[in-house]
Formats: structure tokens, C-alpha cells, sequence
């Protein structure tokens, strides 16, 4: 998988953008990049911002994602599967890193969204 260029500088004008016009403090943004954005990390950081104990019910939440998606098929429903591609991705491995579903995505979106209130800007 070929390096992104400008997937950190735009996670940086992101948080940058929402510190500035939106007053958000920079504790209260998590920027994950470079070899913290693996498969374990990107689904830690979900569940932590799931638990986190600051965000209160209908509290704002933004997720941006810059860096590799993919497609993978879908085996059992003969469909087509979109993924996020984290930066241990490596389906040769031993085990396998596999890309994180897009149902798994939603699955996580829904439990932000019942615990937080459907707040949650993508």
C-alpha cells in the first residue's frame, strides 16, 4: 500500500480548523497518524471515545478519516465490502491484518450513537 503525502497535514488542519472556529480544545481531540493508525489502534480509539466518561449524551462528536479505503468481496453475501485500510494492513501476514468493514464501522457508530445520543458528524 502506497504512503499517503497529505493524510497527516489534513488530520492537522482538521483539528486545527475545529480548535479555531469551533473553540474545541486540543484535549478533546484525538488524532491518530502514522503507526499509532493500525488496525488495534483506530478500533481502541473508537471504543475509548465510546467510554469516555467526558462526552456527555447529544454532545457533538466529529470523525473525519483521511488515508487508504478499499473494497473488499464480501464471500458469504456475494456483495461488496468497503473498508477503511489501517496502516498494519497486510493480508499476508501470519496472522492476517485484515481492513476494518464498513459494518464494523456502523457497528461502532452505533454504539457512540446509543451511548452519546445520534450526534455524530462523519
Amino acid at each position: 500500500m502506497p504512503k499517503l503525502s497529505g493524510a497527516v497535514s489534513d488530520a492537522d488542519s482538521m483539528a486545527k480548523y475545529l480548535e479555531a472556529n469551533y473553540n474545541v480544545p486540543s484535549n478533546q481531540i484525538v488524532n491518530i497518524r502514522d503507526k499509532q493508525a493500525t488496525r488495534e489502534g483506530i478500533l481502541t480509539a473508537f471504543k475509548n471515545l465510546r467510554d469516555n466518561p467526558r462526552i456527555k449524551r447529544d454532545d457533538a462528536i466529529v470523525i473525519y478519516y483521511a488515508g487508504h479505503g478499499g473494497i473488499i468481496d464480501g464471500k458469504q453475501t456475494r456483495t461488496q465490502i468497503q473498508t477503511l485500510i489501517p496502516v498494519d494492513y497486510d493480508p499476508n501476514a501470519k496472522p492476517p491484518v485484515p481492513p476494518i468493514p464498513d459494518r464494523t464501522f456502523a457497528a461502532i457508530l452505533d454504539g457512540l450513537a446509543n451511548k452519546h445520543g445520534n450526534n455524530i458528524v462523519r
